[in-house]
């Protein structure tokens, strides 16, 4: 009796709550499906978003959401181009399927409320955004766009044109496709419709060896053209990137040629080194090496030309030619020398580098009924390596005739071949991916000076994938299963590695702006082709680098547990992350003695007993003044622990940054901090360089001009310390010329009848490991 008193109390005091769907297609005026149509749930009363979503590529869209029974609720649709839609909603059952809902073109306000897509949907696999219109509209390329849009942990440098992650690789992808540096400095800002954000790779990235992935999903383009430039150049050292693009549709076609240049000529630089060596006698010998300005040049040009064929919701074929040139004859370094029991010394040390890497790429994409896709890929790419490495020392600083001499030259050649092939199918609530990915390469490398060698290895990669997503309401996961078979031979040297790597999330909806995460997934790391070469060669009358043909691959194993919480203008994130290496490549350095009794330390890789990483990433954002002024800062909290052999190492550091982001009007000022990276890898540290910089755009129809002042009051320094019971070392590069750098960009971007419809490559794979062995 008792029970039913208190089940009629309960519903007496609460209104019955409703499990609703609502669900739809939008198309436009002709019939035809929108993608990416932002739908957005509003409370009437205050209209604050509640939820929100966006269409597929047929247009349909399904929206879940928790609500009282016989709520009226406004569903607004907004497109970039076309017409905003509001609809009011009474729930009154659970499932309600509005059918078409049809956008004009032209963007207009809806009467009393303007739908704006909220600022980011947090999904089981990845966080999807819509830039706000003031960020497009103050962004040049998707460098600044990203900049502006400060996703969690992605350290974007404006200048150089670099994104990454924790120290690592970011994959941008566009429509799916993985993008190049130019085809990111081509790219439009106003026709991004949304941003993809995967903090956690899944199964179908697991190769590449990436700590993030950003998608930007652009509008479709069926006709016109589109031309212009994209320049950042120095004014105070020598240092700049530039990109000169035309993109040509027509009908279901479309022609692109991209070309891309980098280059740096810095005359301000030099490296001061302190080495201590424990000879086997006992004896104690000192090197300080005070570095001398030695100038740096090297340049990188890459062509690209691309074709892709669309019918939407039918096909894509694309094939891109692509050619890269990169030289840098002058690296070097020369140094003052003092050693212990010599006459003080002038060394110089001179690295050269050259290559040249023409890649065709070729992609097809099948749309069957029912949500089903099917993809493939394949890549045939072929690598041109000149290296050269020597190490001179003379009795004075005229530098002409060495009394002490080491040197080698390389010339490498490498032909690869990478498939990939993918099944996609979409359920309701379900998607099922799985794929398949083979890579097959041959590298023979010709060693010259010191030693001479001919190196030959062929190596093969087989990655059979697999992954389930399911989304419901409040709890979501996706499971992923994949198998690496890798082989590899040199000489009489070879293995075959089998890895099984299991993957899983989970995530859960606390409340509309609270979701908790869970994520833990194995990784393969193999040995690079150098590492794997059956080549020593002597740098200087003390240290000997050697490859290691006998490494073995191992795995990674990383779990992590995020916290995101989202109030009005605010954007927090906890993310806890512990990975944990079994048996990993790592340094390893040891004390031979020759034939005539001279001590000499061997520089190499081996297979160690484990490495250790556990990390807090705190990051917070804040809209001080709405859609003017942003602000975001972020910690990191570091612990790494290398355990080799016969050693164990132990870093522990913190890393933060600030950065800022004013708009008024038609100009755009920014600034930011970060400080140094810093890593622990076998018995070497390494800390990277503290980074500040500020900008002021000014953007005028289809021209920006803009201003960028990097390091400021900072000198730009490098540190690494080897920590090893025979042998510490302690290098500090430094780069004065880059203080205070003063950089002018500019962009230029001419279109004429642009109609949009356009979809791109969902698989992209390349090869940049040329297998050259060097030191």
């Amino acid at each position: 009796m008792r029970t039913l008193y208190l089940i009629m109390c309960f519903g007496m005091i609460f209104p019955f709550v409703l499990d609703a769907q609502i669900k739809g297609t939008v198309v436009d005026e002709s019939g035809m499906p929108l993608e990416s149509t932002n739908i957005v749930l509003l409370n009437k009363g205050n209209h604050t978003h509640s939820y929100g979503t966006a269409s597929d590529e047929k247009g349909r869209f399904t929206m879940e959401l928790r609500i009282y029974k016989d709520t009226t609720v406004i569903l607004g649709f907004s497109h970039i181009g076309y017409k905003e839609k509001s609809y009011e909603i009474k729930l009154s059952k659970g499932l309600v399927d509005i059918g078409k809902v049809t956008l004009s073109k032209t963007v207009t306000e809806l009467g009393e409320v303007t739908v704006s897509a909220p600022r980011t949907i947090t999904q089981i696999d990845k966080q999807i955004l819509f830039p706000q219109k003031y960020i497009i509209k103050n962004s040049t390329d998707a460098f600044d766009l990203l900049n502006h849009m400060m996703l969690s942990g992605l350290q974007v440098n404006i200048v150089q044109k670099t994104i990454t992650k924790s120290g690592g690789n970011v994959a941008v992808y566009i429509n799916d496709k993985l993008a190049s540096k130019a085809d990111l400095l081509s790219l439009q800002p106003d026709e991004v419709l949304r941003v993809e954000y995967i903090d956690a790779p899944g199964v179908q990235y697991a190769d590449d060896n990436v700590e993030a992935v950003v998608n930007l999903v652009m509008k479709r383009r069926y006709s016109g053209v589109v031309t212009g430039i994209n320049t950042t150049n120095a004014v105070t050292t020598g240092n700049g990137n530039n990109t000169i693009y035309s993109k040509y549709n027509y009908k279901l076609s479309e022609f692109s040629l991209q070309y891309d240049m980098d280059y740096g000529k810095v005359k301000d630089r030099y490296i001061n080194q302190e080495d201590h060596y424990m000879l086997q006698d006992g004896t104690d010998i000192l090197i300080n090496r005070m570095g001398i300005n030695t100038k740096l040049k090297y340049m990188q040009n890459n062509v690209e030309l691309t074709y892709n064929l669309s019918k939407p919701q039918k096909y894509i074929f694309e094939t891109k030619l692509t050619g890269t040139f990169y030289d840098s004859p002058d690296r070097g370094h020369k140094q003052y020398v003092t050693e212990t029991n010599k006459t003080a010394y002038y060394s110089l040390t001179n690295p050269t580098e050259k290559f040249h890497r023409p890649v065709i790429d070729m992609f097809y994409r099948h749309y069957l009924r029912n949500n089903q896709t099917i993809t493939a890929n394949i890549v045939g790419t072929y690598i041109d390596t000149k290296n050269g490495q020597s190490y001179q020392e003379y009795t004075n600083d005229s530098l002409k005739v060495p009394f002490n001499s080491y040197k080698y030259y390389t010339k490498g050649k490498k032909y690869s071949l990478i498939s990939e092939a993918r099944y996609s199918k979409k359920f309701e609530k379900l998607s099922l991916l799985i794929g398949i990915k083979h890579s097959q390469a041959h590298t023979r490398n010709e060693y010259t000076g010191t030693s001479d060698a001919v190196n030959q290895m062929t190596t093969a990669d087989s990655y059979f994938y697999s992954q389930l997503s399911c989304t419901n309401q409040k709890f979501n996961y996706v499971l992923g299963l994949g198998g690496n078979r890798q082989y590899y031979r040199q000489d009489s040297e070879k293995y075959n590695y089998w890895l099984l790597r299991p993957s899983l999330s989970l995530s859960y909806t606390i409340s509309n702006n609270i979701s908790l995460k869970y994520g833990f997934y194995i990784t393969p790391e193999i040995p690079s082709l150098g590492s794997l070469s059956n080549v020593s060669q002597q740098a200087n009358d003390w240290d000997i680098r050697t490859g290691n043909p006998q490494l073995k691959p191992y795995s990674t194993m990383t779990n992590y547990i995020k916290f995101v919480y989202k109030p009005n203008r605010i954007d927090i994130e906890n993310t806890i992350r512990y990975s944990y290496s079994h048996k990993p490549i790592m340094e390893s350095i040891s004390r031979i003695v020759d034939d005539s009794g001279h001590s000499l330390f061997e520089f190499g890789y081996d297979n160690q007993k484990r490495l250790d990483v556990l990390s807090n990433y705190t990051s917070l954002k804040y809209s001080l003044i709405p859609d003017k002024l942003i602000l975001q800062g972020d910690l990191t909290l570091s612990r790494i622990i290398s355990k080799g052999n016969d050693y164990c190492h132990l870093l522990n550091y913190a890393q933060g940054g600030i950065m800022a982001d004013l708009y008024l009007g038609h100009m755009s000022i920014g600034g930011g901090y970060k400080s140094r990276d810093k890593r622990l890898s076998g018995e070497t540290a390494y800390r990277g360089m503290d980074y500040s910089i500020m900008y002021a755009y000014y953007h005028l129809k289809n021209i920006t001009v803009g201003l960028n002042w990097s390091y400021l009051f900072l000198s730009p320094k490098d540190h690494e310390t080897t920590m090893n019971k025979y042998v510490t070392k302690q290098t500090w590069v430094n780069v004065p010329d880059y203080k205070n750098m003063l950089s002018i960009s500019l962009s230029i971007n001419l279109n004429r009848g642009r109609v949009y419809e356009s979809k791109g490559n969902v698989l992209q794979n390349s090869d940049t490991d040329s297998g050259v062995f060097k030191y």
